[in-house]
């Protein structure tokens, strides 16, 4: 069965790239894993506070501090999550555009819905953060995970929907409207939902370890419990990833399944599953020493390298989906290729300055002082 049987898509042989496809790739993977990072930490510290509101709701002084001075930072990181969502898409619609576009169209209604979902999302957050008021706050933090989960179930769909066109007739005569009826769909949501809980830990110690100070008394606050928790919300993310990631593999195609553990693939992925299980370990060592930086600060640099490894997976599962015969045996090596290195020096340009002042802002915000930081 070859893709015009199936639904046709626009043809991209008259088309060219504006640089070589791998360099294209190489910037996408980048973009990609930093708006990945945010991602986590928006999605992750929505969670995060949802389980706490609901889990200490007899404790409304501890809901007041830690946790509101959590929601508030979660808008800035959500408009970065946006705006470091821009390139990678692009670059997505670079490459994949033929498929992208069209799983956009048959996902139609819905695409355009995560917009909304988003905007009640940026309300929630509002509400919670800036109206504090225990009738409302709770109720929004409630509906908060709701409004984000609902978006990466959408984003999800679309991104299986853009790999597996074998799919695209059941959209076409809308016996599916939504949900890609196939064996990965939901170990790969639950593989998304994993580790922004990782992450959300990480927020919320570090959030606990900076502010120590009360802002009403000016006194010391022991936070020792608080890190605990996070750092056992972190663990649990990271189990979490061995256990989803082990469902993903075995609901793949058997051909697939042998590409991924062939040669230096299966050597890097079985690095990274050990690095998981470390970051397991990392955790629960931060449960059981919650004064100390270290566990933290080696789980952070962690959940980054597995990132990393998240991302070069998915990059090589795309690519062998779309390399089936039903997907038109594409391959981004299939583009013709017109350099315009003016564009993509000025694009690079942007990046680097705009990693610096990310970098800055960073920088600024770890050396204020914790009163400062964290005034609410």
């Amino acid at each position: 069965m070859i893709l015009a049987q199936t639904v046709p898509t626009p043809g991209y042989d008259w088309l060219t790239l504006p640089a070589p496809a791998s360099l294209l790739e190489g910037l996408f993977l980048l973009t990609f894993w930093i708006h990945m990072i945010f991602v986590g930490l928006s999605l992750g510290g929505s969670l995060i506070l949802a389980g706490r509101s609901f889990l200490f709701l007899a404790k409304r002084d501890t809901i007041e501090t830690l946790d509101r001075k959590m929601v508030r930072a979660i808008p800035p990181i959500l408009s970065v999550t946006i705006t470091t969502g821009i390139a990678p898409l692009l670059f997505v619609q670079t490459l994949y555009g033929h498929f992208s576009y069209s799983s956009n169209i048959f996902l139609g209604y819905f695409w355009l819905g995560s917009l909304v979902l988003l905007l009640a999302g940026f309300i929630c957050l509002y509400l919670a953060g800036w109206l504090w008021d225990w009738q409302i706050s709770l109720p929004a933090l409630a509906a908060l995970p709701v409004c984000f989960l609902g978006i990466l179930y959408i984003f999800t769909n679309n991104a299986l929907l853009t790999i597996q066109p074998d799919h695209w007739l059941e959209f076409h005569r809308h016996t599916s409207i939504i949900h890609v009826k196939d064996a990965i769909t939901i170990p790969r949501l639950l593989h998304n939902i994993a580790y922004p809980i990782m992450f959300g830990g990480l927020f919320l110690a570090w959030t606990a370890k900076i502010c120590r100070k009360d802002d009403k008394t000016g006194t010391e606050r022991d936070n020792s419990g608080t890190i605990s928790f996070a750092m056992g919300w972190f663990a649990m993310g990271a189990a979490a990833i061995i256990l989803f990631n082990g469902w993903y593999y075995y609901s793949m195609p058997e051909a697939l399944k042998e590409a991924l553990i062939a040669g230096f693939t299966g050597k890097l992925i079985y690095l990274w599953m050990a690095i998981t299980v470390l970051t397991v370990i990392c955790g629960g060592l931060g449960v059981i020493q919650p004064a100390k930086n270290l566990w933290p600060f080696a789980g952070s640099v962690l959940s980054l390298v597995i990132l990393i490894g998240m991302v070069l997976v998915r990059e090589f599962i795309r690519k062998w989906y779309l390399a089936r015969d039903v997907a038109g045996s594409f391959t981004i090596d299939n583009w013709n290729v017109a350099n315009q290195w003016s564009a993509i020096l000025v694009f690079l340009a942007c990046l680097v300055a705009a990693l610096a002042v990310v970098g800055i802002m960073i920088v600024m915000i770890l050396r204020g002082k914790p009163e400062e930081t964290c005034e609410a």
